[in-house]
């Protein structure tokens, strides 16, 4: 009786095993497919997809979007509680890219890697989306807090 438990048990081990086995590989397979495999050499360098591709904004993969501009960080700096991103937008153009997950950050390019962050949450009370907080980042990390609401 001891041998048919120990057998049963080793045939759900292996069953489970190789179920695993079979999800890694399938979702590498779809991956694949869809042609966004990511490396580190990719993310940092901005080699997917030609010009867009991704990158590290504050340590989190960010999308981003080449956009031939010089952007000066004291511009940020002298931004006020009355900017939203519609007035950004306007200004200084549309955002390099996003990321985050649940709260999703615009980034604005400054130079190779600095970029500021900007969250800005529209609802009924906000519609053009007034910016809650700005944050002046680097690939890994965010350095410093510019402007929170």
């Amino acid at each position: 009786m001891k041998k048919l438990v120990l057998g049963f048990i080793f045939i759900l081990y292996t069953t489970f095993i190789l179920f695993i086995g079979y999800q890694l590989g399938d979702k590498e397979k779809q991956v694949e497919e869809c042609g966004n495999i990511i490396s580190d050499g990719d993310i940092d360098n901005h080699q997917i997809n030609g010009v867009d591709g991704f990158i590290r904004v504050s340590g989190l993969i960010a999308s981003y979007r080449h956009i031939d501009r010089q952007l000066k960080l004291q511009y940020f700096y002298e931004l006020d509680a009355t900017v939203t991103r519609q007035k950004l937008e306007e200004e200084i153009g549309k955002p390099n890219g996003q990321y985050g997950s649940g709260i999703i950050y615009d980034y604005y390019e400054i130079d190779d890697n600095l970029y500021v962050s900007i969250m800005a949450i529209g609802s009924e009370s906000n519609p053009e989306g007034k910016i809650n907080s700005l944050q002046l980042c680097t690939h890994e990390k965010t350095i410093e807090t510019i402007y929170l609401k």
